[in-house]
């Protein structure tokens, strides 16, 4: 099933697949109008419609990852697949945010973008392993959800968002600090492979915002 769904072509680093990025955009409107048949609030359907589409990319991300660095497909593969399905969903994500006036997740997704750009075979692993920071999406948007229906003082709510601190911690802090060492150890100042380290210090900063909202939710139990 997962082959049937990412079986795309890519031919250069500014090629668009137009079937891809149509799923991304079909798979919104799908969960959006399925949440209008539910009680759930009206001014948070959109919120949770991409959300759960950004579940989506992050599955099919750290899947093709694993694959790749475990050696089950080839790097064409991993390249001519899962970094154009990345590459997609980036741009429909922008595209998302541009019309919901989101700006705050814009120069990350800019940032992103561009490290998709810039992914080659000499990177390709480390790449790979950047890309498993998309694991915490799950942990961070079903707090999100729990939050928007009042669970938020429930202890779902409370594993859920110390979950959420140990899988950012690995994945977006320790995991980008060594991917901005083993680049620097490898190609020195190099302009064009300075996208990972700005995402490192986007997720130190973003990292200390979750401690600090944890910290003050301890402080209010209290």
């Amino acid at each position: 099933m997962i082959n049937a769904i990412v079986n795309l072509t890519q031919e250069g680093y500014f090629e668009l697949n137009l079937p891809m990025l149509f799923t991304f955009i079909a798979s919104y409107f799908f969960m959006y109008r399925k949440l209008g048949e539910t009680r759930y609030p009206e001014t948070k359907k959109v919120g949770l419609s991409c959300r759960i589409v950004s579940c989506l990319h992050a599955f099919l991300s750290c899947y093709g990852s694993y694959m790749y660095l475990t050696e089950q497909i080839s790097y064409t593969e991993w390249s001519n697949k899962y970094i154009m399905i990345s590459r997609m969903y980036i741009l429909y994500d922008i595209v998302m945010i541009l019309l919901n006036f989101n700006f705050n997740e814009l120069m990350h997704h800019i940032i992103f973008y561009a490290g998709m750009l810039a992914t080659d075979r000499e990177i390709s692993r480390l790449v790979a392993l950047g890309l498993f920071a998309e694991m915490t999406n799950f942990n961070l948007y079903f707090g999100w959800f729990l939050l928007t229906i009042g669970y938020n003082n429930t202890k779902i709510f409370k594993i859920n968002a110390f979950m959420l601190l140990v899988v950012y911690f690995v994945t977006r802090v320790i995991n980008y600090g060594y991917l901005s060492y083993a680049i620097f150890n490898m190609f020195g100042f190099e302009f064009r492979y300075l996208i990972i380290p700005s995402l490192w210090f986007l997720n130190i900063h973003w990292f200390k915002t979750l401690v600090n909202k944890a910290i003050n939710m301890y402080k209010v139990e209290n």
